[in-house]
């Protein structure tokens, strides 16, 4: 299994994330979609970089209560 962290676009919150080690056939730029164990969302996230498609409201994770609303 590969793990990445990424961004809840939800809350802010960094999550943990894991797909099964497979190559996809669409490269980069294919989502999969993942629950999220921070506010039990799907979201559709890049297995290879770890960013969401819809990024909400956040520009950046919250960190120790900071984060940057848009």
């Amino acid at each position: 299994m590969a793990t990445f962290i990424y961004c809840c676009p939800r809350n802010g919150h960094r999550v943990q994330g894991w797909f099964p080690d497979n190559d996809t056939p669409h490269g980069a730029e294919s989502y999969e979609s993942l629950t999220c164990t921070a506010c039990g969302q799907v979201h559709f996230v890049n297995e290879r970089t770890g960013r969401v498609l819809d990024q909400g409201p956040f520009r950046t994770c919250l960190m120790k209560g900071r984060g940057e609303r848009t």
